[in-house]
């Protein structure tokens, strides 16, 4: 049975109801406009600048054109909805049950150097519970898609989470390695860890790597450190492709560890205290 999102009755109008699926054709249009941009200065000329404290973070003129071109749309079609998006920051709206996370291009760094691991990440909460999610990575022609409770999807088709049981043979993705927070001591003993993994790879696009899992691209994936824009999407792609999904806040900061269920059930003691504690 089809998800649905009954709102909160009104004095003068009984329960309401909001078309996610109508949303969603919305929001993958929104993101193919946005994907046209990005392509179109995608190892052109652009401007690029650091993050004030940061200078590893990059932003672009493009970071700043794609959000824009997403927060008119939702001004257009929701305006009393609030919005969080990675440029803007938070967007208050009237209708404060309805958020929009974006991250209106992730994988800054991939798209500044010209590598195409970089992607657009919409999600929609419905009082705080993600319930839609458009992943879409432009130079890959990727788009990840789900609906609460009706599975995910990759370029319409449904999506699984895949099936691989020894970690031995599992590929991962994470850049946990390079966390500087770690110890020495912490370093060597999940180095150890990782060992046993079939590979490790490091694309710097966090939902692209979320959203992968649920394709079966990657086995698992595991990161601290993210925002809440970088996993709010892609964690429901995810969730709806059959993997399992943790995800700790730890004040704006976020750590994420998903794998399917047999990968997840013989990792997840080992390696978690690492995110936890980064």
């Amino acid at each position: 049975m089809p998800f649905e999102l009954r709102l909160r009755p009104l004095a003068d109008r009984g329960a309401l109801l909001f078309d996610l699926h109508k949303a969603l054709l919305k929001v993958q249009s929104w993101c193919q406009e946005v994907a046209l941009l990005q392509t179109g200065y995608f190892r052109g000329v652009f401007h690029v600048q650091s993050k004030e404290g940061n200078p590893s973070d990059l932003v672009t003129e493009v970071d700043f054109k794609s959000e824009q071109l997403i927060l008119q749309h939702i001004a257009k079609e929701y305006p009393d909805h609030e919005i969080l998006s990675e440029e803007a920051g938070a967007i208050s709206g009237k209708d404060s049950d309805f958020l929009w996370i974006i991250d209106p291009l992730d994988g800054t760094s991939n798209f500044a150097r010209g590598f195409g691991a970089f992607a657009i990440s919409i999600a929609l909460a419905y009082q705080g519970e993600v319930c839609l999610a458009v992943v879409l990575a432009p130079y890959l022609k990727e788009t990840f898609h789900a609906i609460k409770s009706e599975g995910a999807f990759l370029n319409g088709k449904p999506i699984q989470a895949g099936r691989q049981k020894e970690l031995l043979h599992a590929w991962a993705s994470s850049s946990l390695l390079f966390e500087q927070s770690l110890s020495v001591d912490s370093l060597r003993t999940l180095h150890r860890l990782l060992g046993k993994l079939g590979g490790v790879r490091r694309l710097g696009a966090a939902a692209y790597e979320l959203s992968a899992v649920g394709s079966g691209f990657f086995d698992l994936y595991f990161e601290s450190g993210l925002k809440r824009w970088d996993v709010a999407a892609a964690a429901l792609i995810a969730k709806e492709a059959g993997a399992i999904v943790k995800v700790q806040a730890l004040g704006e900061r976020y750590s994420v560890l998903a794998a399917n269920p047999e990968l997840f059930a013989l990792i997840e003691t080992d390696l978690w205290p690492f995110l936890s504690l980064s």
